[in-house]
């Protein structure tokens, strides 16, 4: 052997714990123990930062590593100090060892592979055999070797047939993973060469260990060394995969943190603990309009810091928030706000400043705006208190509040609403409706207070809801509408006069039409009709007469007959006699048939039920309706037919009269100058009953009568 090899193999000896002889392998043990602690510790560490399952299982592998390091440390430490007997721990301890260094790699390998490649579902059959055969084993050799041992106690476990059982098992997982990785690798995936590497030392480790025990252990001293050093150096191997990821991150890190740094809106600034800036981010040349580079090296009350005083305050203080205007060359004041931190070991300045002009402009318009609702709540018209919601008490009121409840603002802000009240059960329900629906604004038309003398008076009032500090507000307006109520009823109270005298006129006008109806029928149609008698008399007695006069004769009897046939349409138009003896169902009919006749307009009517009794002054309502009605059609809405429907229930009567003509428009419903239309209105609402008239757009109108039939009589009586 050349010395060359000799010397390395003595480097190799050296650092992995001789070549086999007990009294060398101290290092053997006590090196790989400090690196399975490394791993240990900083496998630990991660899980309870990131709680991966990679990092709780190879905190697992690296206890049973260390533990394994340690047992052999122990069990060559007793047996080379003579305090133990090598034949009794011989027995026992070389299962235990090849169980736990298999356990270890086994668990290493699955945890960092299922890590990498976490869709391959390979790696939990991995770790599920790869445990298994280990117990296994451990079950098998345990007792076999304590049989085998007795039999042959000059013998090792190498030269057991367990051991490479052990190496060979151990050497078919790790190739297996080894040609996974390599696989991996080639396809270019996210994986880390030293994991690569790591699991290769194992498994170098393993097949050293397979061809020296196939050579009887002969050539150990040359083996051993260096499938040693695979073993031991395979830890810092997958050591140096966190060290990796832990530089990556922090590099990560220091990235984010620059990035934050130049992207902050906020001016940040490093400054010496004299003031001088060494650092700022590019946020001040947007802000303040300054170049960062200009700015090193120069102090910073350049910007307006008052240096002295901060300094002052920062050997007290570890923390200092400030506020200080800063005026530019040009443009307008800014302001900034300041929050400078002292470092404890350097003495540094870490300085974050933020714009807050605008903040301070809106904090000076919000007290100008407050100043203004102030002196708005104070001299409003209107009458406005402010109470809690759960007390009721008031806290506010205002300059109209006192005169219109006469007590002082003093006064008001020691009662509860409920006492100015003279309602207090309604107010009692207002206040728990607010609560209930959580309205935040409420309308109250009218509502009864009490002044401070004892009278009262009607108000309207509006509530509105906000919150303050969590707590419920209610700010009340109250406007006094005594005068306005009083106005109103006298308007009513006219208006229902102008309905009541417009409806005698109506009742006067209809008796006076059917009087003059009967009149005209009775008395002019009977002297018509006497006259007519007396011509006709003439023309029988006269046979002689000459026929000049028997032709003026027939002449005048046929004038008589178209002054009478006259005499009974104008009686008809004034009061139809149909309508008294018949009823409004003969009378509609009748009218409608004329109407068709006379203006040559097709007239569809649906009367339902075909006999329908109507009180005398719902009839006469109801005829007059449809005569305005169909007049109406027959002046403007040049239709060619006409829809009429009239039904009766027991509840309801309904009218409904629909032409084909160029339909109405809105401004004519609403025009004052429709007096027809007004006067329908008045008439249906004299019976309770309503009105509506549709223009549709594409031609026609449509009017709608609907009158409760149960409440007439009432409606009525109110009237009178």
């Amino acid at each position: 052997m050349s010395s060359l090899f000799q010397h390395i193999l003595d480097i190799l000896a050296a650092f992995g714990g001789g070549r086999g002889i007990p009294q060398e392998e101290t290092v053997r043990f006590l090196l790989p123990s400090v690196f399975w602690s490394i791993l240990l510790y900083t496998a630990t560490n991660q899980w309870f930062k990131y709680r991966l399952d990679r990092d709780r299982i190879i905190s697992i592998a690296a206890l049973i590593g260390l533990l394994r390091e340690l047992f052999m440390f122990t069990v060559n430490f007793l047996i080379s100090k003579g305090y133990a007997d090598f034949d009794i721990l011989h027995r026992f301890f070389p299962p235990v060892e090849h169980t736990l260094i298999m356990l270890s790699s086994v668990l290493v390998v699955y945890a960092f592979c299922r890590h990498f490649q976490p869709q391959n579902r390979l790696w939990n059959y991995y770790l599920y055999l790869g445990t298994g055969v280990s117990v296994l084993l451990y079950i098998i050799t345990a007792p076999t070797w304590k049989s085998f041992i007795t039999l042959h106690p000059e013998l090792r476990f190498g030269l057991f047939w367990g051991d490479m059982a052990y190496r060979v098992t151990g050497a078919c997982f790790l190739s297996f993973a080894l040609l996974m990785l390599i696989k991996a690798r080639k396809e270019k995936k996210n994986l880390p060469l030293l994991l690569l590497a790591g699991v290769a030392m194992l498994f170098a480790d393993e097949f050293l260990m397979i061809i020296n025990l196939s050579l009887k252990d002969v050539y150990k001293e040359y083996f051993n060394p260096i499938r040693h050093n695979f073993h031991i150096w395979s830890i810092p191997a997958f050591i140096g995969i966190y060290w990796n990821e832990l530089r990556r991150k922090l590099t990560a890190r220091e990235e984010q943190i620059q990035n934050i740094f130049k992207l902050s809106p906020s001016i940040l600034c490093l400054a010496s603990p004299e003031g001088k800036i060494l650092l700022v981010n590019q946020a001040v040349k947007e802000l303040l309009g300054l170049d960062e580079k200009t700015l090193r090296g120069k102090s910073l009350s350049s910007l307006g810091f008052n240096l002295k005083d901060v300094l002052d305050s920062l050997k007290e203080e570890g923390i200092l928030y400030s506020i200080t205007p800063y005026r530019p060359e040009q443009g307008s004041t800014k302001w900034l706000y300041w929050k400078v931190i002292r470092d404890s070991e350097s003495g540094n300045l870490y300085i974050n400043i933020t714009d807050i002009t605008e903040k301070k402009l809106m904090e000076e318009r919000l007290a100008a705006s407050e100043e203004q609702y102030r002196l708005l709540f104070r001299y409003a018209s209107d009458a406005i208190l402010l109470f809690d919601e759960s007390s009721t008490h008031i806290e506010d009121a205002n300059h109209a509040a006192e005169m219109l409840f006469g007590y002082t603002v003093s006064e008001l802000k020691g009662l509860s609403v409920f006492d100015l009240s003279a309602e207090p059960d309604k107010t009692e329900q207002t206040i728990s409706r607010l609560k209930a629906e959580k309205l935040r604004i409420l309308c109250i038309p009218k509502r009864l207070f009490k002044r401070k003398d004892g009278s009262r008076f009607a108000g309207e009032v509006s509530i509105g809801i906000y919150s303050v500090k969590g707590r419920t507000k209610c700010i009340v307006s109250i406007r006094d509408i005594t005068e306005r109520l009083r106005q109103q009823e006298e308007l009513q109270r006219s208006e229902q006069q102008l309905r009541n005298l417009s409806l005698h006129l109506q009742n006067v006008r209809e008796e006076e039409r059917a009087r003059i109806a009967r009149e005209i029928h009775d008395e002019l149609g009977q002297l018509l009709t006497a006259v007519k008698i007396d011509l006709n008399s003439c023309l029988n007695s006269s046979n002689n007469t000459s026929p000049v006069l028997r032709e003026r004769l027939f002449k005048a009897v046929s004038l008589i007959n178209e002054t009478i046939s006259t005499v009974k349409r104008i009686s008809m138009e004034l009061r139809p006699s149909i309508l008294d003896y018949l009823g409004i169902t003969a009378a509609i009919e009748w009218y409608v048939d004329e109407f068709e006749e006379r203006t040559g307009i097709r007239c569809y009517l649906n009367i339902s039920p075909s006999t329908i009794e109507l009180e005398s002054p719902l009839s006469i309502t109801l005829f007059r309706v449809l005569q305005e009605t169909l007049t109406n059609v027959a002046r403007h809405a040049k239709a060619t037919e006409v829809d009429i429907i009239v039904k009766a229930t027991e509840e309801e009567l309904y009218l409904s009269i629909k032409d084909n003509g160029v339909g109405i428009r809105e401004e004519e419903i609403r025009s004052p100058d429709s007096l027809g239309i007004l006067g329908i209105k008045e008439r249906v609402r004299h019976h309770g009953g309503t009105m509506k008239i549709i223009g549709h757009p594409q031609g026609g109108t449509e009017v709608e009568i609907r009158v409760p039939l149960r409440q007439e009589k009432q409606f009525e009586r109110l009237s009178k």
